[in-house]
């Protein structure tokens, strides 16, 4: 390598020596080298100066490296140590430190952001000051900011897209309107302000300069401060500013966006003042001619030069921009002649004279052209009239493309599910492959054709503003958009095209389509039974930073004061005053969450070595044996250390579930919608459930046979009868439809680990379900039945006593002969390695034993049509339509692959009360993949899979040969009525 190439890279690599003893080992090199290499040691070292860290820590934030910045502050990548996240920690400049107008600003951005609560504003985690040094703990935004987005793409000749441009500006004036809303004044937007992240969100940082008008109100009237490009007139001549301040600025940003320049650029400041207070901006048309006309007058009014003439909000101003995306009329309007003469009078008196004598000279010439612009007009009904019509085509192609799109879908998920269970002929292959080009194909297709049709529309009223039949047209677009999201289960989706086609839906058909009640007659059997209505709704949709999976809410009114997607326990065998209906929601004061007990000591365990205890999980992978450490624990309020090698020594754990099964706990009950605190009697079994249902008079919807009038969406009805299990049934109301069900109630009642399962229009008949996968410890038990060895199943082979795990050696037996829980396992676990004619054979035992004790009901595989019917209506999973690995148990649930007890993961739990309907294990059923290959059915995903998600929905899974064994096989087994199928 080159001498001087290899210094460069030591130089980046932080191991450059000295120049001088480097040089002295190069003699070859000439003097206009030598004086290259000082020069880049020099500027290193600069470097290294520049981006050394102050310190290494700053109380529990430890800093990692330099991320920039300004006139007063610096940010820094740090660590919170107490909960192990990243986060940009802001301190003052060390010059700034000891000025007391500096810690004033300082606190004053931190006071202020803390009151703001937005998806668009960087949030602030924490305030301080450690060793004289002030911070401030900020959310960490990763990405770049939007002076540095906009010029890479001016030096690249590829801006961003005028859509994106607006979308940013749009949500950026939303969090302002959140800001002014709280009181607060920015002061200082401009694009090296806004953060946009990976996934395109805009946010809105800095608030250094922001001013709460409530609080400091008197400090908006002094002196100018910000930057001088994006600031307000008001704001440069240092009179009084408000919320209208931040339009001007956000005007200034968007103009730059869309044109690639600010407005009013200057080499100097009084070039900018001079320019800010005097000259009109140039409208952004005249600059780049394909922009949309209405955009100049959104632009030219957030530029206004009073702030009377700009506009009144923030959120005044995002609509504007919502519409210009949209092609929708905007409220704005350029001002009229006279206020334009009436602002220029102002700025330039004598020029005003001028222009009137220059006005009357023209009023001469205009007569004589009135009928060339009545010809023109003709003309440009005629062009717009013919645009319209182009739209409507568009519609009819959209329809073309969703119904052939619909067809290929249905085939191409088919064969995405087949893809991970057999082999694929070449012609599949083939077949696949042309799938998926025709699935990205219509993708495209479909944005080119809206987008065309919008631009028809667009240019249409361009020609003739007056033109009618635009709005039908805009309807018609976004109503085929809403029912490609309903074909894809895309809510969020639905949910918008839906609202912008009723936007534009003058004669209402649409809004019959769309938000026409389903009426459903509801029956019981005969038997009345009391109904509760419940809602699904994704948790996203409650509130911002909410997950895209389902929860259910109270119909027509939520409980009031709880939370449907916080995770409690629901109570599937009542005592003492604790009924079936009833969920609790903390045991002995904790969440139930998270929280970890140990019975014996009726204590709540919090902390292992110092570090805070996440759950279960997080205690025994910590709580294992090793040195001797600290186990922190809350007994009655006060706190106790335990010090043990090892979790053993403090005491068998268990989650609030197994606290309250333990008997003797406190409990916050929720009954009829009322929280009390009780004590929980012995003999409860409950269930920890990520969305519980909270039944309560504002969801009670009479008692059978009922009527309901039901808004389009996902409902859950709770069935209840005294003497009677709760019934719960999930239905999906289409808009328009008339339904009528006849659900009868469990006429007796099973086990607490089933749980029953109608279906709706008789589809299957009515059966109980294990609410999880049968267990090591159940399957042993099986095992050691004398009766039950040697036996061959129904497909073929021997029973195999969990064959190809542990080593391949299968289960121990004791003295006696008898199968052990294997060493490496825990009885609570899936059993697994079980081929399915032994899964038939176990399913076979239990009912002999149930017969024994003259029970007519018999144990079987469910039917893949049982599985989709207890999995759930109208979703991809039992939790909705959206997949995290985290949801349930998969490979990436947790930081390494492994395998848990059954009922794990609250929220991979269906509408029915069943756990593990997408994860944990394969599960056997009673029905085939592949006759033709001899392959049957596995059902959901399993806990060494990733992915795809199609392999974890309740119609996705696998194939497999009857004799196939795997640590990711079990099953499950369902009753049935005798004679049942």
């Amino acid at each position: 390598m080159d001498p001087l190439d290899a210094y460069l890279d030591a130089c980046l690599a932080g191991e450059a020596e000295e120049p001088d003893v480097f040089l002295a080992r190069h003699p070859e090199l000439d003097e206009e080298a030598r004086t290259v290499i000082r020069t880049i040691h020099r500027e290193a070292a600069r470097r290294r100066k520049r981006d050394a860290l102050p310190f290494p820590r700053l109380g529990e934030y430890v800093l990692l490296r330099r991320l920039g910045e300004g006139g007063m502050g610096q940010v820094f990548l740090a660590r919170q140590e107490s909960l192990d996240r990243d986060v940009a920690l802001k301190i003052l400049r060390p010059e700034l430190q000891s000025s007391q107008g500096a810690a004033t600003r300082f606190r004053r951005e931190a006071l202020a952001v803390a009151k703001l609560r937005h998806r668009n504003i960087v949030a602030v985690h924490a305030m301080g000051e450690e060793n004289g040094v002030r911070y401030i703990a900020m959310e960490l935004v990763p990405g770049r900011n939007l002076d540095d987005v906009l010029a890479e793409g001016a030096a690249r000749g590829d801006p961003p897209a005028l859509d994106r441009i607006l979308s940013w500006a749009s949500q950026i004036a939303r969090a302002l309107a959140h800001a002014h809303e709280q009181g607060i004044v920015h002061r200082d937007v401009k694009p090296s302000n806004i953060r946009i992240s990976p996934d395109g969100r805009p946010l809105l940082l800095d608030f250094g300069l922001a001013r709460d008008l409530a609080a400091d109100a008197t400090a908006l009237t002094t002196t100018f401060a910000g930057s001088p490009l994006y600031a307000a007139p008001e704001q440069l001549a240092g009179a009084d500013i408000d919320a209208r301040a931040d339009l001007y600025a956000l005007g200034v940003t968007l103009y730059q966006g869309v044109t690639g320049r600010v407005p009013f650029p200057g080499r100097t400041f009084e070039q900018v003042l001079k320019r800010v207070l005097v000259e009109d901006p140039l409208p952004p048309r005249r600059l780049d001619p394909t922009l949309p006309r209405a955009l100049d007058v959104v632009v030219l009014k957030a530029l206004a030069k009073s702030p009377a003439d700009r506009y009144a909000t923030a959120s005044e101003l995002a609509d504007d921009l919502d519409a210009v995306r949209e092609g929708r009329p905007i409220r704005a309007r350029p001002p009229s002649p006279i206020a334009r003469l009436r602002a220029s009078a102002r700025r330039r008196p004598r020029l005003t004279a001028g222009i009137l004598l220059a006005l009357a000279t023209v009023g001469v010439a205009v007569g004589g052209s009135l009928w060339r612009d009545a010809a023109d007009r003709t003309r440009r009904r005629g062009e717009a009239a013919a645009d319209v019509r182009e739209a409507r085509a568009r519609i009819r192609r959209l329809r073309e493309i969703r119904t052939a799109s619909e067809a290929d879908a249905r085939r191409l998920d088919g064969l995405r599910e087949a893809l991970t269970g057999r082999h694929f002929a070449p012609e599949e292959d083939k077949d696949l492959d042309v799938l998926e080009l025709r699935e990205a194909t219509y993708v495209r297709e479909r944005e080119a054709v809206f987008g065309e049709a919008l631009d028809l529309l667009r240019a249409a009223e361009k020609l003739d503003p007056g033109i009618a039949g635009t709005d039908d047209v805009r309807a018609e677009l976004y109503g085929e958009r809403w029912k490609e999201a309903l074909a894809t289960r895309d809510g969020i989706a639905e949910s918008f095209y839906r609202q912008q086609a009723l936007a534009y839906d003058a004669s209402g058909r649409l809004a019959r389509e769309m938000t026409g009640a389903a009426e459903v007659d509801l029956a019981t059997g005969g038997e009345p039974a009391s109904v509760y209505v419940f809602r699904y709704v994704e948790e996203s949709e409650l509130r911002d930073g909410g997950e895209r999976r389902l929860v259910a809410v109270g119909y027509p009114a939520a409980a009031p004061g709880l939370d449907p997607a916080a995770w409690a326990l629901r109570v599937v065998a009542p005592a003492g005053d604790v009924t079936a209906t009833d969920v609790i929601v903390r045991v002995a004061g904790a969440p139930v969450r998270g929280s970890v007990f140990v019975p014996a000591r009726r204590a709540r365990l919090l902390a292992i070595a110092g570090v805070p205890v996440a759950d279960l999980y997080d205690a025994r992978a910590r709580g294992g044996p090793g040195d001797e450490r600290e186990f922190e624990l809350e007994i009655d309020g006060r706190s106790e250390v335990v010090r043990a090698t090892s979790l053993g020594g403090v005491g068998a754990v268990t989650d609030a579930a197994g606290m309250v099964e333990s008997g003797g706990a406190l409990g916050a009950v929720v009954h009829d919608g009322t929280v009390r605190e009780v004590l929980l009697p012995h003999g409860l079994e409950v269930r920890m459930t990520a969305a519980p249902l909270y039944p309560h008079g504002g969801c009670h919807a009479g008692r059978t046979p009922l009527h309901l009038s039901l808004p389009p969406g996902l409902y859950l009805l709770l069935l209840t009868r005294e003497g009677r299990r709760p019934v719960r049934r999930d239905l999906d109301a289409a808009s328009g439809t008339r339904l009528h069900y006849d659900l009868p109630l469990p006429q007796e009642d099973m086990p607490p680990e089933f749980a029953y399962v109608v279906g709706l229009l008789g589809e299957v008949e009515p059966f109980w379900m294990l609410d999880r996968e049968v267990t090591i410890a159940e399957y042993l038990e099986f095992l050691n039945d004398p009766a039950v060895l040697p036996t061959v199943g129904t497909d073929a082979g021997p029973i195999l006593p969990m064959t190809g795990f542990d080593d391949g050696r299968g289960c121990p037996r004791d003295a006696a002969g008898r199968f052990l829980v294997p060493a490496s396992m825990e009885p609570g676990w899936p059993a697994m390695t079980v081929p399915r004619g032994d899964a038939q054979a176990y399913a076979a035992w239990r009912t002999r034993r149930a017969r024994a004790r003259g029970a007519t009901w018999r144990f079987a595989l469910p039917t893949f049509a049982e599985w989709l019917i207890a999995g759930g209506r109208g979703r991809y999973f039992p939790f909705g339509n959206h997949y995290r690995p985290k949801w349930m148990k998969s490979c990436f649930a947790r930081p390494r692959a492994c395998i848990e007890a059954v009922r794990s993961y609250p929220v991979d739990e269906s509408p029915g009360g069943i756990f593990d309907m997408s994860g944990s294990m394969y599960e056997w059923l009673d029905d085939w993949y592949d006759e033709v290959a001899g392959r049957r059915r596995l059902a959901g995903g399993a806990w060494g899979e990733g992915g795809p998600p199609e392999l974890f929905r309740l119609s996705g899974g696998t194939g497999a040969s009857p004799t196939y064994v795997s640590s990711m096989v079990g099953f499950r087994v369902t009753l049935r009525a005798a004679g049942g199928p």
